[in-house]
């Protein structure tokens, strides 16, 4: 009898304990939750600002916001920044098209609006990328590089780099849970304290409403134990000078495979006087500028590391298609390539071909590079990547 009613006196003792733990955590994951909301809505006024003008396309919406009230001056460390101004650009046919229908009006720029999704969607893809992003070699975290990389070589720093990137549809197509790109990036740092900057073009279902070819940014900082940064919009830093053309646009006309050949010139540049990083896009297009007050390691001297190629990442066992899909060694009209390869470096106001004794190729599980190095003339410093991807095990 006794120990009937200890054990029910236990019982009753610890049930009274358990219930108000569980009581207080539930509620304490109700107020993160809350909190967490309370956040992405606060993210999501500075992002979507009031619009002079509303443009659809290719599935999204795109406000023209006062170039001045942009959201990437709500950045902490641009509180007092003052936009650069680009130098103007010369009225030219256009061989590709990445802006919007007659563009936003004078004095306005290109802002995609930003839905809670959305947000949420970049925010955990970035989360993914930015913990494995500082070695492009080959991993078991799913991300995938083939192209080229200026080895760290003493003091050398890199000021600039750029290339004529063929513009791929890759096939077959690549499917959720997955992304295709062609970048081109600069970097600085260590594992606990770096930068990055990169651009290209990209096939991401998750980040975007389709399985279009799309132009992309994305930027990173990691700084005192704080990490910022993210692909295109989806946070403050990177200024927008363009009426135009903006971050994340279809690319038209892509390549078509034994049929056409479609290129588009990526370039970016480090202002000597400034700092700023400009994008510009076929020599016509100056999107914007990263501004160096967002980055730690990418100082006024430039970047450690320059790399360019594809770059292809899956959360499943099947790795998507890299480029076109296809790896002819070096027929252009089956695969993907850069060329006119160049870089500014250790200060130089010219753009120049790599150094052949400078260049590390990075082939990955799936996917080959073949660098022919210094062509000719007309394609300067080339080279050929990509593949079908497929099982990580077996796809090589």
């Amino acid at each position: 009898m006794d120990s009937k009613m200890t054990l029910v006196v236990a019982f009753v003792v610890t049930f009274s304990l358990v219930v108000p733990y569980a009581a207080l955590a539930s509620k304490g994951r109700i107020l993160r939750i809350e909190e967490e909301d309370q956040e992405l809505e606060r993210e999501l006024k500075i992002l979507n600002k009031p619009a002079v003008k509303t443009i659809k396309k290719a599935g999204k919406i795109y406000d023209c916001v006062n170039i001045y009230k942009q959201p990437a001056l709500d950045h902490p460390l641009l509180k007092n920044h003052r936009i650069e101004i680009p130098r103007s650009s010369t009225k030219v046919r256009r061989p590709i098209n990445m802006e919007l229908v007659n563009g936003c009006p004078k004095g306005t720029v290109v802002i995609a609006r930003t839905t809670k999704e959305e947000l949420l969607r970049a925010k955990s893809l970035f989360n993914t990328y930015k913990s494995n992003h500082f070695s492009l070699k080959p991993s078991a975290t799913g991300y995938d590089f083939a192209g080229i990389e200026m080895k760290v070589e003493g003091n050398k720093k890199y000021q600039g780099a750029e290339a004529h990137i063929k513009v791929e549809q890759p096939s077959p197509n690549v499917q959720k849970q997955q992304y295709s790109a062609a970048i081109i990036k600069l970097q600085s740092g260590q594992p606990s304290s770096n930068s990055f900057l990169q651009a290209g073009w990209m096939v991401n279902p998750d980040l975007y409403p389709d399985n279009k070819t799309r132009f992309h940014t994305l930027w990173s900082d990691v700084s005192n134990g704080k990490v910022s940064g993210c692909f295109n919009q989806y946070c403050s830093g990177f200024v927008i000078t363009n009426p135009q053309a903006g971050l994340d646009l279809p690319i038209v006309p892509v390549s078509v495979s034994r049929k056409t050949e479609t290129t588009l010139k990526i370039s970016v540049s480090q202002n000597q006087s400034t700092g700023n990083w400009w994008l510009r896009v076929a020599d016509i297009y100056e999107i914007g500028y990263w501004p160096k007050e967002i980055f730690g390691s990418l100082d006024i001297n430039g970047a450690e590391k320059a790399a360019w190629g594809g770059l292809v990442h899956s959360d499943t066992p099947i790795s998507p298609p890299m480029g076109s899909g296809t790896f002819d060694n070096g027929r252009a009209l089956l695969t993907a390539y850069m060329s006119l390869v160049q870089l500014r470096e250790n200060g130089g106001p010219n753009f120049v071909a790599p150094n052949d004794t400078s260049v590390q190729v990075i082939e990955s599980r799936c996917y080959l590079v073949n660098s022919y190095g210094y062509a000719n003339p007309e394609d300067g410093y080339t080279f050929f990547y990509g593949g079908k991807g497929g099982d990580f095990g077996g796809c090589k």
